[in-house]
C-alpha cells in the first residue's frame, strides 16, 4: 500500500514541475508621466484565442506579477480611476518566457456631461 502511495505521489509531483515548465511569466511596473509608480492599477491578462482571463493589481510599488500563464496570444490592459485605460495587443506568450511589460499611464482628460431637462 504504501508502495502506491509513494509511486502516485512521485506521479504527481512529476506532473506538476512538467506542467509548471510549461507556462510564461508576465511582470512589469506601472508609472504615471512624471515618472511616480502607480499603486491599486488594475491589470488584466487575456488570452485572445481561449478567452482565459488572470487579473492582479499593483503593489505599493507599482509592481505586478502574472505567474504561469500558458503560452499563447494575450493582450494586456491597465486600468485606474483618473487614468487613460491601457491596452497592449499582440503579446505572444512562449513556454518559459518572461515578459516584462513597464507601462506610462497618462491623466484621463476631464469630461464634463451636463443634462438639461426642462418642461415645455
Amino acid at each position: 500500500m504504501k508502495k502506491h502511495i509513494c509511486l502516485a505521489s512521485l506521479f504527481i509531483l512529476v506532473a506538476s514541475v512538467l506542467a509548471f515548465g510549461q507556462t510564461a511569466d508576465v511582470v512589469g511596473q506601472l508609472s504615471d508621466e512624471t515618472g511616480a509608480v502607480l499603486p491599486g492599477v488594475t491589470i488584466t491578462l487575456r488570452n485572445v484565442d481561449t478567452g482565459m482571463v488572470r487579473t492582479t493589481v499593483t503593489s505599493e510599488r507599482g509592481l505586478y506579477s502574472i505567474r504561469a500563464v500558458p503560452p499563447g496570444n494575450y493582450e494586456l490592459t491597465a486600468e485606474l480611476d483618473g487614468f487613460e485605460t491601457v491596452t497592449q495587443t499582440g503579446l505572444k506568450l512562449t513556454i518559459g518566457a518572461t515578459a516584462t511589460l513597464n507601462i506610462t499611464l497618462r491623466i484621463a482628460a476631464v469630461r464634463e456631461v451636463i443634462t438639461v431637462t426642462g418642461y415645455i
